[in-house]
């Protein structure tokens, strides 16, 4: 292929390297892995998925309760407590009932716990809140994020091919449906301040102190 010009030919082999990075995460699901997302750039999976069977749960953590959702094929959400979508059809359930909330819940925990930097539990997108097609190329950039590691929006920006975007990637951080397991809050300003997060800035900082990302500070979340 022809380039104008140096620089063009240098971005465009940037752009190929994420996108390959982007697809081998699509085939990965050992421990080592990111976290396996169940969608592409086309319309969002919809194997197994009946907004009828989604069954949710609660679990406690240290940084306040998370509400896990999924149906019987993978996990479609993480929320902070207050933060689910509404108006969707979901039956109450303990997570030792359900295999794939019981899977996300013990990695959660074991995450929380400092034993596990990766996920396993299978991903897919709500029937409702499932992103815009731009949304979910941010959504899968995202957990090329390695553990104790930042990107900037910038970054971020421009992994996903468009550099001048950084509002529009600070939006999609924004409608993450999979917090923490996708790691949005991994993503923060150029200068090194923490940006926005829907849970929070003291639990977007204890998330990156928790990782090793910036220092703990004191006054946080215990």
């Amino acid at each position: 292929m022809f380039f104008a010009s140096a620089a063009a030919a240098e971005w465009a082999e940037f752009r190929a390297l994420f996108r390959c990075r982007a697809e081998l995460a699509l085939g990965l699901a050992n421990v080592d892995s990111p976290p396996r997302l169940e969608w592409t750039s086309g319309a969002p999976s919809r194997r197994d998925v009946d907004v009828s069977a989604t069954a949710f749960a609660t679990i406690e953590t240290p940084i306040g309760p998370l509400e896990l959702i999924a149906t019987s094929a993978a996990l479609t959400g993480v929320h902070f407590s207050g933060r689910a979508p509404t108006g969707a059809s979901t039956a109450a359930v303990t997570a030792a009932e359900h295999p794939v909330l019981s899977l996300a819940a013990r990695e959660l925990t074991e995450y929380f716990a400092g034993d596990r930097q990766h996920f396993t539990v299978p991903l897919s997108l709500p029937l409702s809140g499932g992103g815009t097609p731009f949304q979910r190329h941010v959504w899968q950039l995202l957990a090329e994020i390695p553990y104790s590691a930042t990107w900037s929006y910038a970054d971020l920006a421009r992994a996903a091919g468009r550099p001048r975007a950084v509002r529009a990637v600070g939006a999609a951080n924004g409608k993450n449906p999979h917090s923490i397991i996708v790691p949005c809050h991994r993503v923060i300003q150029t200068g090194g301040q923490l940006g926005g997060y829907g849970g929070g800035l003291e639990r977007k900082r204890w998330l990156l102190a928790h990782e090793g990302a910036v220092p703990s500070l004191p006054g946080l979340l215990p």
